[in-house]
């Protein structure tokens, strides 16, 4: 679109790097130093043209039911215009990219140019074609950003939620997590992806290039776990299990008692429990009831004095210092709670944003005199 003839006049052969109807002939048009908005003459206005530089500390945006408000805050003032609902977000992006131009956070002179300005409650990023800038606020734009060039991206991977869906970014080995509502993180993972795509020349996130940190990390991993190894006691040599230790000629109590815990299998039996103090007492027990009782016991009975041997050599590993090893029958209940936690906070945080949001709807009307 070409600029009005108004604007044309005023633009003393600088570019304009954009220009968005609002209806009618009134429009927005964008040089990399200011915004110019141009209102035709009308029944109740005159015809009028306003230019906001592009030196500012910050941009605000507030959205009405049919009119956004696009704040230029200055040092000493604020200035703002208004544009069609519709038309904000065609509005905010080359006003953005010009703002952030002239402030140095992307090469403008470069033809570095914004693809997309993603705004929610508390948060904003601005896509461009060669990084990502998130900024977490009310403000579009101010000095307290954070900036991830898509040279140093080497994976984008999604965090699900019910209430907040984290994007992660492993920018030079490390993650980088862009916290977004649920129903936009598939706009926000294609606005990203597909200009993280277009930089590295590839197809899919699985073709970015590997980071320097990715490649040598097996290797650090390997060391660590062969030092952990050796720190251990020393048994295993060159990354082989140790074997599991036998029983001593003497057939010690000791010795049996600390095998048994390692297998962690008390319903099965083992040629070891018959050398364990438990499996001798359960062995004098049967011996005791006499031939009656060893009778039922080849039925029902046999299988309950098993789960008693088995249970009294639990209770003589414990005696001698052993350490069972596997899943605790409170695992599950613990697990069961984090669950609960997890989607009480998530609850919690949804509730937070909606109030957020109120307490921002009230001020904005409250300052409109409301």
């Amino acid at each position: 679109m070409e600029p009005p003839d108004p604007i044309a006049a005023r633009l003393d052969d600088e570019p304009v790097e954009a220009v968005v109807s609002l209806g009618g002939d009134d429009a927005v048009a964008v040089t990399p130093t200011r915004t110019l908005v141009y209102r035709a003459e009308g029944l109740l206005r005159d015809e009028s043209i306003a230019e906001y530089p592009h030196d500012v500390d910050r941009v605000t945006c507030s959205v009405g039911r049919r009119k956004a408000t696009v704040g230029m805050v200055y040092v000493d003032e604020t200035r703002e215009f208004t544009v069609p609902k519709d038309a904000v977000d065609d509005v905010l992006a080359p006003v953005v990219g010009g703002v952030l131009g002239a402030a140095g956070a992307i090469d403008a002179d470069a033809g570095e140019a914004v693809a997309d300005v993603l705004r929610f409650s508390e948060l904003t990023l601005v896509v461009t074609d060669r990084r990502v800038i998130k900024h977490v606020g009310a403000a579009l734009w101010d000095e307290e950003y954070e900036s991830y060039d898509y040279a140093d991206v080497t994976d984008l991977a999604v965090e699900e939620g019910t209430v907040a869906t984290q994007l992660v970014l492993e920018v030079d080995g490390r993650p980088r997590r862009i916290k977004t509502p649920s129903d936009r993180a598939r706009q926000v993972r294609r606005a990203i992806e597909d200009e993280l795509l277009a930089y590295h020349g590839v197809e899919s996130v699985e073709d970015l290039p590997e980071s320097d940190a990715e490649s040598d990390g097996p290797a650090d991993e390997g060391n660590e776990s062969e030092s952990e190894s050796e720190s251990a006691g020393g048994e295993a040599d060159d990354g082989q299990t140790p074997e599991a230790p036998t029983a001593p000629d003497d057939g010690g109590p000791d010795a049996s008692a600390a095998v048994e815990p390692l297998l962690d299998a008390p319903e099965e039996s083992d040629d070891s429990d018959a050398d364990t103090p438990a499996s001798a007492e359960a062995t004098g027990s049967a011996g005791d009831a006499g031939p009656a009782e060893s009778g039922a016991g080849a039925g029902g009975d046999g299988d309950v004095d098993g789960v008693t041997a088995a249970d009294d050599a639990d209770e003589a590993s414990d005696e001698a210092g052993g350490f069972r090893f596997g899943k605790s029958p409170d695992d599950d209940e613990v697990a069961a709670r984090l669950t609960e936690l997890t989607a009480a906070v998530e609850r919690q945080n949804e509730l937070l944003e909606r109030q957020q949001e109120t307490i921002q709807r009230l001020v904005e009307e409250l300052r409109r005199g409301r």
